[in-house]
């Protein structure tokens, strides 16, 4: 719980600086985790996801695995800041995604879930693996993001990682589009 407070206090002071820095009043703090569960995402994935991280403004955000991970399991968002949307992509998957995004932008109230329908070819990995994506129509301002759900059993080589048993560690970030 005590996380959580941490998260919406750096929310709120993000979102701050979005609104006018200098005012004198702040905006409103938003429940980013209610915002997720009220855009279909578990309960238990968004108390899980939210980290007390600044939102993000590069164009590639790692979003599980940040250091790699193994084969499937690391997942990454690719914002585009021209057309206002973000790309979720799970990395070096040999066999259709079982991932699902939650998001909501915490500007507009936009919503959504999704899968990963789109299946991106990796030349560099022979043919036998590819990236399975998703873009989500998330419009500008700062967006919360999780990515939960099954990955292959094998991408897990410590036996007492979710990844092993064929679960992947629920993640999230800030994004700002």
């Amino acid at each position: 719980m005590r996380k959580f407070g941490i998260l919406i206090a750096l929310v709120g002071m993000m979102l701050g600086c979005f609104v006018g820095a200098g005012t004198a009043q702040a905006a409103p703090k938003p429940d980013v985790e209610a915002a997720l569960v009220a855009a279909g995402v578990p309960a238990g994935v968004a108390s899980q996801t939210l980290r007390a991280t600044p939102a993000a403004t590069g164009q590639v955000v790692n979003i599980t695995h940040p250091n790699g991970g193994f084969p499937g399991s690391t997942v990454d968002a690719v914002i585009n800041h021209d057309t206002k949307n973000v790309t979720v992509i799970q990395r070096w998957n040999s066999s259709a995604s079982g991932l699902s995004v939650g998001w909501v932008n915490l500007s507009t109230g936009g919503s959504g879930i999704s899968g990963f329908p789109d299946k991106l070819a990796r030349p560099d990995l022979g043919g036998n693996y590819w990236d399975w994506a998703t873009t989500l129509p998330t419009g500008p301002g700062p967006v919360a993001l999780v990515v939960w759900g099954r990955v292959p059993s094998w991408t897990g080589l410590i036996p007492a990682a979710p990844e092993y048993f064929g679960i992947l560690t629920p993640g999230g970030a800030l994004l700002t589009v």
